[in-house]
């Protein structure tokens, strides 16, 4: 059981308990009810806050397998000199190459992204110095 679940259970039989006891005793009912009221709406934020962390945390996890993928993918190419078809198609998922800029040649650039397989866009100063322009 939950501790979500503990919880209501133990507020529960703690309403009940009281109940009882404002009936024998004749004390006003209307605190227990305002406390009980704060209980519930605490109990809905807390349900959708824990709704939001599992997501993030199941984010967090799919980035942490996406990047182990990756590594055991490049690993095959620690000792790599050379940039070889299969080490292409097993790391890169696309390069997409941006509309040039500039009209003469010594002043003209093109910008292009690199999508990696399982870990997504690398920013592109990553690539300054490594990727000829």
């Amino acid at each position: 059981m939950g501790k979500l679940s503990v919880l209501t259970v133990y507020i529960t039989s703690t309403y009940c308990g009281y109940e009882s006891h404002v009936l024998q005793e004749g004390h006003k009912e209307g605190t227990f009810t305002d406390l009980y009221s704060g209980y519930r709406a605490e109990q809905k934020v807390f349900a959708v806050n824990i709704g939001d962390i599992e997501r993030r945390l199941r984010k967090v996890k799919d980035r942490e397998t996406d990047a182990r993928r990756f590594a055991e993918a490049a690993a095959k190419y620690t000792d790599a000199t050379v940039l070889s078809r299969d080490m292409i198609t097993d790391l890169i998922e696309r390069i997409v190459a941006h509309q040039a800029e500039g009209t003469q040649c010594s002043n003209r650039r093109q910008t292009k992204d690199f999508y990696f397989r399982f870990i997504g866009k690398f920013p592109n100063d990553f690539f300054n110095g490594l990727v000829s322009q």
